[in-house]
């Protein structure tokens, strides 16, 4: 990464964290929680965004802080893209891997002081290509394959409100919306082909207020909720699971600077396969304990 560059500018280029949206960025020991976002993880999966490619970004010479970014990656997330080609030459399918770089990534951020209040804002886009292999192309019974491309948008806003020098209250939602559309090739159980156009379409966000009560000690709650869940296959609607909520407390205790422990509790129904809902929900209580050795940078806000 570029330590400085003339009008604003900054590259980086290697493996990252993307900069799409206000979470996907933030290493895990900075979380406000112990897990990831219920729709970060659904559309970008357990490690989230993390690509090898290149990033330009630039900081506009203005009174108010405003960030333009766009990113050139890979494209190998495991859940929204892909770059790898498939083939089942018995059936006359072949479809090639993506050569070069495959998903594009922009955002806009923004942030304003109001009183003793800070407010950052910001939009986010992804599109690249999709390509998936279920055991499609090893001939295997009940296998599948896709071949597409993938858009996910996002917004997002945080309020921190500092109440003195140490106490604070701040609130964050964040937004995404994902729409894949391709074609599907699947081997039935007598691995007989088919192929057939296909969409699917999911959003949700989430909704935080975290609040540190004194030097030591912070709590929060947060509410997770995806409120799409779509899949339209050869021009028929699937009837899918939703909403899909999940509620999360936190109260946690920083003994040092460089130290955390954190007691999280989830009522989680995001695991409900039952369109009815009438699946049990799942109670899951978390102890978390965080230590951070060596040099580290300072964290954006």
């Amino acid at each position: 990464m570029t330590r400085k560059f003339p009008v604003g500018l900054q590259l980086k280029a290697g493996k990252f964290l993307s900069g799409f949206g206000r979470t996907n960025e933030l290493h895990t020991h900075y979380w406000d929680f112990a897990d990831r976002p219920l729709v970060h993880q659904a559309i970008f999966g357990d490690e989230g965004l993390n690509e090898i490619g290149a990033r330009l970004t630039w900081v506009a010479p203005t009174e108010v802080y405003l960030l333009l970014g766009s990113e050139l990656l890979m494209g190998e997330n495991e859940s929204s893209f892909g770059r790898t080609g498939f083939e089942q030459p018995q059936e006359g399918v072949n479809v090639a891997s993506v050569n070069g770089p495959g998903l594009l990534v922009g955002y806009l951020e923004s942030s304003v002081d109001i009183g003793d209040a800070a407010v950052l804002a910001g939009v986010s886009g992804a599109y690249g290509s999709s390509r998936f292999d279920e055991d499609f192309s090893a001939g295997a019974a009940n296998s599948s394959a896709h071949s597409g491309h993938t858009s996910v948008v996002g917004c997002d806003l945080t309020v921190k409100y500092l109440l003195d020098a140490i106490r604070y209250v701040s609130f964050q939602v964040e937004y995404l919306w994902r729409r894949t559309e391709g074609t599907l090739y699947s081997l039935d159980a007598l691995q007989q082909m088919n192929q057939s156009s296909l969409e699917k379409r999911q959003a949700g966000l989430y909704a935080q207020a975290v609040m540190k009560l004194d030097l030591r000690l912070r709590a929060g709650v947060r509410v997770d909720y995806l409120n799409q869940n779509e899949l339209v296959e050869a021009g028929l609607e699937s009837a899918l699971s939703q909403p899909l909520p999940r509620y999360s407390c936190m109260v946690e205790y920083n003994p040092t600077e460089f130290s955390r422990i954190r007691l999280q509790y989830n009522y989680d129904r995001s695991m409900t396969d039952d369109v009815s809902g009438s699946t049990p929900p799942i109670h899951e209580l978390n102890l978390q304990v965080n230590l951070a050795i060596g040099a580290h940078g300072a964290h954006s806000f």
